[in-house]
């Protein structure tokens, strides 16, 4: 158990030097938030990591589809499937997503 501990743990090492130092975003969410933000992702995102890890993760790509739509000509194929929409709808305060 202690080898599989020391093997987990230097992949993780090795994952956090990889994704640290790469100038692409790397992000990763489970459950609508956020587990793991590089700082290329935060750059990119205008948001610090306790800024994103306290977003739910639709509402940080809403604002990056609402900034898309009114700096370019860019057209998106589609938005959030029927699923996603009517989890939205039973969060407390929260209103659909216009995409």
């Amino acid at each position: 158990m202690k080898r599989q501990r020391k093997i987990a743990f230097r992949r993780e090492n090795k994952f956090a030097v990889i994704a640290d130092s790469t100038p692409m975003a790397m992000m990763m969410h489970q459950d609508d938030r956020w587990l793991y933000i590089n700082r290329a992702a935060e750059t990119i995102a205008g948001h610090c990591v306790r800024e994103l890890r306290d977003m739910h993760f639709l509402d940080d790509a809403q604002l990056h589809i609402t900034y898309i739509k009114s700096h370019s000509e860019a057209n998106f194929s589609h938005g959030l499937c029927p699923e996603c929409i009517k989890r939205l709808n039973r969060i407390p305060g929260r209103m659909t997503p216009d995409l």
